[in-house]
């Protein structure tokens, strides 16, 4: 049996998070490791977010995804 919130498979929401994580802590070492690499900027990310934002939404247009500014 699957659970689904909003029609997306739990078990797909926990293996996503663990990708992310396992990304997040990645992308931190390797700029750590790596001092005078170039960063994105803010606005960079803001685009990067953006985009993923409208991809998302594409994939999910049932849900009710919002994209807010932290």
């Amino acid at each position: 049996m699957s659970i689904k919130i909003s029609g997306v498979d739990a078990v797909q929401i926990v293996e996503n998070e663990f990708r992310i994580e396992v990304l997040d802590i990645l992308l931190k070492w390797i700029i750590e490791q790596n001092p005078n690499m170039t960063k994105p900027s803010l606005q960079d990310i803001k685009n990067i977010q953006s985009i993923v934002y409208d991809k998302l939404k594409k994939k999910y247009p049932n849900l009710s995804l919002e994209l807010k500014d932290k």
